[in-house]
């Protein structure tokens, strides 16, 4: 995605993105289960470092962190039950226990340069 981003823009062009990344490791078997259950953000969240690094190679410079909020329990449930629970059910307070703490939200800037 951040290639193709990469690519259409005018040189000098700035994309503002607002995304979930991992800020601490989880175990694979809970990721896998995150990526079943949980299709939407967190099921595709990276790590961080990993994130940034993915949004360099694209070509972008002057990553710009412009906000950043740990998500905590309520909000990984909503997150994980979006639209309603009445299509997904909640996660297992175990699995929510191993992950929070460990999911932030950013929203960032980056450049392609002129």
């Amino acid at each position: 995605m951040y290639r193709e981003a990469f690519r259409i823009l005018k040189p000098g062009g700035r994309i503002a993105i607002s995304d979930v990344v991992l800020t601490g490791s989880i175990a694979p078997e809970l990721q896998e289960r995150f990526q079943v259950t949980w299709a939407g953000c967190l099921g595709g969240a990276g790590q961080e470092e990993e994130y940034w690094e993915t949004i360099r190679r694209a070509g972008f410079t002057g990553i710009l962190v412009i906000a950043r909020y740990s998500l905590k329990g309520e909000e990984l449930v909503a997150m994980a039950c979006c639209p309603g629970e009445e299509f997904t059910p909640p996660p297992a307070r175990e699995d929510l226990r191993l992950v929070e703490g460990k999911v932030a939200s950013v929203k960032f800037t980056a450049t392609r340069p002129s």
